[in-house]
């Protein structure tokens, strides 16, 4: 209502003034620039930098965070088979050609989402709580198997995630 306070309405209600969040905000992107670099083709410039150096000297502190680093090798591939491949031999030489033999599933009990990731030396049962899908919970499943197998840091190894879910699969392909 009109009438009523906003600042007693803001304290009630534990909320920011809205001035100060605004200022947050404009602190938090000038902090992005700044962290982009400096200098030409720069978000800012040499001279901008002095200028906002001598203004907010929080902007000039080196950042700790690490660079965004995009890699498009794609060392994996991956195959959608059907049943009547499951019962070849074909299937049946490249599991055993494997030397890493991965199973990952994502599923729902009444107790909520979750996630397994089952190979060697490791069965793993993650829990996600009610609100995830049972897609994403088997997506999360195949991208935590490759990052244990990152971490491990097997070299020249022939790594088989399998997995149960034709939608994850496909999605990681694209």
């Amino acid at each position: 209502m009109r009438t009523c306070p906003t600042a007693a309405l803001e304290a009630i209600l534990e909320l920011e003034p809205l001035h100060l969040t605004i200022e947050q905000a404009a602190k938090r992107t000038l902090l992005n620039f700044a962290r982009e670099g400096f200098g030409r083709g720069r978000t800012i410039s040499l001279r901008n930098r002095d200028k906002l150096g001598s203004q907010v000297p929080l902007a000039l502190l080196p950042r700790d965070d690490r660079p965004k680093v995009v890699n498009f090798d794609r060392n994996f591939k991956i195959e959608l088979c059907t049943k009547a491949t499951w019962s070849s031999s074909l299937m049946e030489r490249l599991i055993q050609s494997s030397s890493l033999q991965w199973y990952t599933d994502g599923s729902k009990t009444p107790e909520g989402i979750g996630a397994g990731v089952y190979g060697p030396r490791l069965q793993l049962s993650v829990p996600m709580g009610a609100y995830p899908s049972i897609f994403q919970a088997e997506v999360y499943a195949i991208s935590l198997c490759a990052e244990i197998n990152l971490r491990r840091n097997y070299r020249n190894e022939r790594i088989l995630i399998l997995s149960d879910s034709q939608a994850a699969l496909k999605a990681n392909s694209s």
